[in-house]
């Protein structure tokens, strides 16, 4: 068996129903950050979920694609998901797609942070 390789970025879990993403997603980690966020979201015990976006130091298509992975398995898992503190160019990516009304912020944009 492989060693799983270093990544770029990375999910931990901070407390029940929260999960904070750090790093930089990008085509050689969100597979792995996929699988392990959908386990994760299979695994908590509450119908709702929080994804904290605060720590991302890049925004992509990726990340979009990435999000939009993890709401897909919050349904099949009948939980709720939202994604809390998002980078302003995240942020502003979401919106020019029109994303921003399909991927659920836990507050009102304004509490969206810059990328570090």
């Amino acid at each position: 068996m492989n060693p799983r390789p270093e990544v770029g970025a990375s999910v931990r879990g901070r407390q029940a129903g929260q999960l904070d993403v750090s790093g930089r997603v990008d085509y050689t980690n969100v597979a792995a950050l996929r699988a392990e966020g959908e386990q994760w979201i299979a695994t908590q015990p509450g119908p709702s979920l929080t994804i904290d976006l605060a720590a991302l130091q890049a925004a992509n298509s990726l990340t979009i694609s990435l999000l939009l992975c993890w709401l897909r398995a919050a349904a099949a898992a009948d939980r709720t998901l939202c994604f809390d503190r998002v980078p302003a160019p995240l942020l502003s990516m979401m919106r020019v797609s029109g994303l921003d009304e399909v991927l659920p912020l836990c507050g009102p944009p304004e509490r969206a942070d810059p990328m570090p």
